[in-house]
């Protein structure tokens, strides 16, 4: 089950026990993926969350797969290394916060879920990118190489457009 919830100024009018805008129509949840794939799109690098042991937040820049396209699996895919302390991070507490801003549209994305490390060296080679030999320098030969994968569980998009923010639920 999915469900979307929007969140808006206070100047848009409510009705009951709701908050509804007097003008925007509340996304379904096919617009609100696919939304979600334009940003993903437009804005290629995003921010990584993971917890450290002493309960501090940690995060850092990631790159994603652009060919790995936001499925209906909620899932997205980044390349790393192994041994890296935000793997370390994760197979502590594997709960990820992923943000991304759009270039060109300045939308704001960010996408609770879980991470998992995979060493899946077929779905390696179907993600790779030139652009990952930058961090990368042996490409698939890296040694410790390997993709982090992150299921999406809440999704919160922020549109400047009509200041206004949606949250989608994914029960995955």
């Amino acid at each position: 089950m999915t469900s979307v919830q929007e969140t808006v100024p206070q100047h848009v009018q409510r009705s009951g026990d709701s908050e509804m805008s007097t003008d925007v129509a509340e996304p379904s949840r096919d617009e609100m993926v696919s939304k979600v794939r334009d940003i993903i799109k437009d804005a290629k690098i995003c921010y990584l969350t993971t917890e450290g042991e002493d309960r501090s937040l940690h995060t850092r820049p990631m790159y994603s797969c652009q060919q790995a396209e936001f499925n209906s699996n909620g899932e997205l895919w980044f390349f790393t290394y192994g041994d890296s302390m935000k793997v370390k991070e994760i197979e502590s507490n594997n709960h990820v916060t992923l943000s991304f801003t759009a270039d060109t549209t300045h939308q704001y994305l960010t996408i609770s879920g879980f991470a998992e490390l995979s060493t899946d060296k077929n779905k390696m080679t179907a993600l790779w990118e030139e652009g990952f030999q930058r961090w990368f320098p042996r490409g698939l030969d890296e040694p410790d190489i390997a993709l982090l994968k992150v299921t999406a569980k809440k999704l919160e998009n922020w549109d400047p457009q009509v200041s206004k923010a949606a949250t989608l639920h994914l029960d995955l």
